[in-house]
């Protein structure tokens, strides 16, 4: 499939990986750059990964992940063959508490040796862990998962283009309300920000926006992707 025509994330990697395999996808500080085929490779193991421990296109996965290239190659695979739900990992308890008693996931994806409240709540729940192990040796990005298998995955592959990709809560004083995204809005605003900022596949972006937000994920991460370019996925900046 034509990246013009591309209806669904999956489609969108599969499409970049043929026409520039080489190309630089991800960069990362003191890490080897992730190439559109090794993208494509990440997001085909994931899928299978999620399959074979019963996560299916229709499950809800919880993603708590620190800002670097493993949480955007996580949410860009996990979108492609489940419904992401990216949460800040600042969160207190109580929080996560509140968010995952409506949302309801199947599974809760952490980082491995990472201290998060969210872990706790979610044995509290009854939710399975599948642990995320950057492959540090490998590029920037690359990761392997391990979680205890849960069921069958009944709708395995990949997501089509008018199911969700992506579930984000709305923020301000009142009842925070969760925003399920298709696939066609995620491609189509991609589209229009990598047009607005005329993205070539010549430039890179750095990012520093946190991954759990829609503008890091979608004004950075996604469009970038769109356009063939390069993202530069760093931890954030922080003032002491």
């Amino acid at each position: 499939m034509e990246i013009e025509c591309a209806t669904t994330i999956y489609n969108l990697l599969k499409a970049r990986a043929v026409r520039t395999p080489s190309a630089t996808a991800i960069i990362a500080p003191e890490r080897n750059p992730l190439t559109y085929a090794l993208l494509l490779e990440q997001v085909e193991h994931t899928a299978k990964s999620f399959n074979a421990i019963g996560i299916d296109r229709n499950d809800r996965v919880a993603s708590v992940l620190p800002n670097g290239p493993e949480m955007a190659t996580a949410f860009l695979a996990t979108a492609a063959c489940s419904i992401c739900a990216p949460f800040n990992p600042g969160l207190r308890a109580n929080e996560f508490d509140f968010f995952f008693s409506e949302l309801r996931p199947k599974t809760l994806l952490v980082q491995s040796g990472t201290d998060s409240p969210a872990t706790a709540v979610a044995q509290k729940h009854s939710i399975p862990i599948v642990e995320l192990f950057p492959s540090v040796e490998r590029a920037a990005g690359m990761f392997s998962l391990k979680g205890d298998k849960q069921a069958f995955a009944a709708r395995g592959g990949f997501a089509e283009v008018e199911e969700a990709a992506l579930i984000l809560y709305t923020s301000g004083t009142t009842h925070p309300k969760m925003v399920p995204l298709t696939h066609a809005n995620l491609l189509a605003s991609a589209r229009a920000i990598a047009a607005t900022l005329e993205l070539t596949q010549e430039d890179r972006c750095l990012n520093i926006m946190p991954l759990f937000h829609v503008h890091g994920l979608v004004g950075a991460l996604f469009s970038s992707t769109m356009a063939g370019s390069s993202i530069i996925c760093s931890a954030g900046f922080y003032s002491e």
